[in-house]
């Protein structure tokens, strides 16, 4: 939407150019505002799109072991089973048909701390 209203601003912009070459002094003196109006009020709304296209995106986290499909083996957390597809998968693979969990994110957290598990300095 800002696009538009910046390409509007412009376009009357470069209409009042042709209009004051042809003579038209009161049609560039009411257009004149508006379209300096138009491209102020674009400006910030453009200025963020680019900042977030040009913002290095954040690592993925929707990976297997904390989705509710995933079933770890036992013993270890890093091995599993999808019980979806019934594939061996590993913990921090990634799929089409991850389903956020938050009982699996709270497994999947406890298992990069397995230590805090067997600490009593908590209570």
């Amino acid at each position: 939407m800002a696009t538009v209203l910046a390409s509007l601003g412009m376009g009357m912009l470069g209409l009042t150019l042709v209009l004051n070459s042809t003579g038209q002094r009161m049609l560039v003196d009411s257009l004149v505002p508006v379209g300096v109006m138009l491209l102020a009020t674009s400006s910030a709304p453009c200025v963020i799109g680019i900042v977030r296209l040009l913002d290095h995106a954040q690592p993925r986290t929707d990976h297997c072991g904390r989705c509710q499909f995933y079933q770890p083996a036992s013993g270890s957390y890093q091995h599993g089973i999808c019980r979806r597809t019934s594939n061996p998968t590993m913990r921090l693979d990634t799929c089409a048909n991850f389903t956020y969990s938050e009982r699996a994110m709270v497994r999947d957290r406890f298992s990069e701390a397995a230590h805090v598990l067997n600490s009593f300095s908590e209570t």
